[in-house]
């Protein structure tokens, strides 16, 4: 699915949270590929652990949120890292940008071999040293497709059958609607608008209405360790206390998942004073 996004925008130019139809592509992860947590290891300092996805401890760990390296790739595998094993359900992911991890967006045989013979092609090998060091550190936030699959990209529209477009398309607009209106019934979760041609969606995070959390990154590592539930933090992305939500996801794992963080969002809830109850009245 990675051909059908477009070539992302830099956070830093998209600052209007109301307007953002983000389609970053992550990179995919399982949970083998990561090292083992080891005791007795001295800790990697944190801002080194967010930079390359790794990190020595169990529990939530205290970020240096004033680092301009945070990645995507660093904070999911550290999230990956903070999963209760003792949790007998299943992990849901809605971090990830890639959606054929799931069934129901699983690529086609074209975008297979289409990949496979650019690849085989040797005409698209790469770009220079300088380029691609830049490259890395664009995608470290973003991410993006190597060079081969967009050669692949021309063969993939003219071969692939309308009717898988179709079906992808029902999809995404179920699992949106889901999301959508699963949100809206989580007081703390606000969506300034309905997604339409995305697979992510930005939600607000009203810390406000919380009394144990601090912020985005803090909301996602205790959401994971107790609720099996991933979402990317914000601040990955440029945005603090923000939350994104990719809903390329079939559709009983984005309802499943809402539940849960609505379940989450319950438990972690501020208990209103007095002071606190008088205010609301005099605002309505």
């Amino acid at each position: 699915m990675t051909f059908l996004e477009p070539i992302p925008l830099s956070p830093s130019i998209c600052r209007n949270p109301s307007s953002i139809s983000l389609r970053f592509s992550d990179l995919k992860h399982q949970k083998s590929h990561f090292p083992k947590l080891k005791q007795n290891t001295p800790p990697k300092p944190i801002k080194s652990a967010i930079e390359n996805g790794t990190s020595n401890h169990q529990a939530a760990p205290v970020l240096d949120t004033t680092s301009t390296t945070i990645t995507i790739k660093g904070i999911l595998s550290l999230l990956l890292q903070n999963v209760n094993e003792n949790d007998g359900r299943r992990l849901i992911s809605l971090g990830m940008g890639d959606p054929t991890a799931f069934s129901c967006f699983h690529t086609t045989h074209v975008s297979q071999e289409a990949v496979v013979d650019a690849l085989q092609s040797d005409k698209f090998n790469g770009y220079a040293p300088t380029v691609i060091e830049r490259f890395k550190k664009y995608f470290d936030i973003l991410g993006g497709p190597a060079t081969f699959i967009q050669a692949a990209v021309p063969r993939i529209l003219e071969e692939t059958e309308e009717i898988f477009f179709k079906k992808t398309l029902y999809f995404l607009k179920q699992s949106s609607d889901i999301c959508w209106d699963r949100i809206n019934e989580i007081p703390c979760l606000t969506c300034p608008s309905k997604p339409e041609g995305s697979m992510a969606v930005m939600v607000k995070l009203d810390l406000s209405l919380l009394e144990d959390i601090n912020d985005d990154i803090e909301f996602c590592f205790k959401l994971v360790k107790e609720e099996s539930v991933i979402f990317l933090p914000g601040k990955a992305v440029g945005l603090n206390n923000w939350i994104r939500i990719t809903f390329a996801a079939d559709p009983s794992s984005v309802e499943e998942a809402l539940r849960r963080t609505k379940s989450f969002c319950q438990r972690h809830a501020r208990k209103l004073s007095l002071y606190d109850i008088n205010a609301i009245n005099k605002k309505c």
